[in-house]
């Protein structure tokens, strides 16, 4: 099967896939050279994965459990490649924030969903 027959909106697809690879590159930097510090390390994982999920969202053809195992999928690996870094770790209230991230994501693509549902049905 060709892959563009997955892909709902090309521009969105380059945002995605611009998203994730600055992803894994944060990802395997010492923790000192990244350009975000503070206490809001959980805020910045929650903000990320559910800007990732909109985009993905938009940007692909995929059933929802699909998304959604794939961005929980995305969350544990990350996790999992920290793990073996000796200059990061691994965290449970990280993939916690990751998959809170992901809920308020759907929360905004479902919101925005019905509110515009129901102006078309003239409620």
């Amino acid at each position: 099967m060709p892959v563009r027959r997955y892909i709902r909106h090309q521009g969105f697809f380059a945002l995605l896939i611009a998203a994730l690879v600055l992803l894994f590159a944060l990802l395997w930097a010492p923790a000192d050279n990244l350009p975000v510090r503070g206490g809001n390390d959980k805020l910045h994982h929650g903000l990320y994965f559910m800007g990732l999920c909109v985009l993905m969202k938009l940007s692909l053809r995929l059933k929802d459990q699909w998304l959604v195992g794939l961005l929980f999928s995305i969350a544990v690996l990350s996790e999992l490649s920290q793990y073996s870094l000796p200059y990061r770790s691994a965290s449970w209230g990280d993939l916690l924030a990751d998959s809170l991230g992901i809920a308020l994501g759907y929360g905004m693509i479902f919101s925005v969903y019905f509110i515009k549902r129901r102006k078309l049905c003239g409620s």
